[in-house]
């Protein structure tokens, strides 16, 4: 059982395009998200790959959960 939970949570982390894809979002405003806006929390949303010129990977669940939030805040100011 362990093991299958251990896949699924990898399944979870994607590549920034196929990230942006599934989120319906371009890949720049993916990246600003965690670059400039501090939305998204590095280790927590995303993590560098093992190289410098690694992709990031993005854990697309808490990212969606993390953006559904956002929007529910912007939608409570207005």
């Amino acid at each position: 059982m362990a093991g299958l939970q251990q896949a699924e949570r990898e399944s979870d982390w994607r590549r920034t395009g196929l990230a942006a894809r599934a989120l319906g979002v371009h890949e720049t405003n993916l990246k600003r998200f965690a670059d400039r806006d501090h939305i998204l929390i590095e280790s927590v949303h995303w993590v560098h790959g093992p190289y410098t010129n690694s992709p990031r990977r993005w854990n697309v669940p808490l990212r969606q959960e993390a953006l559904a939030r956002r929007g529910r805040l912007n939608r409570k100011r207005n």
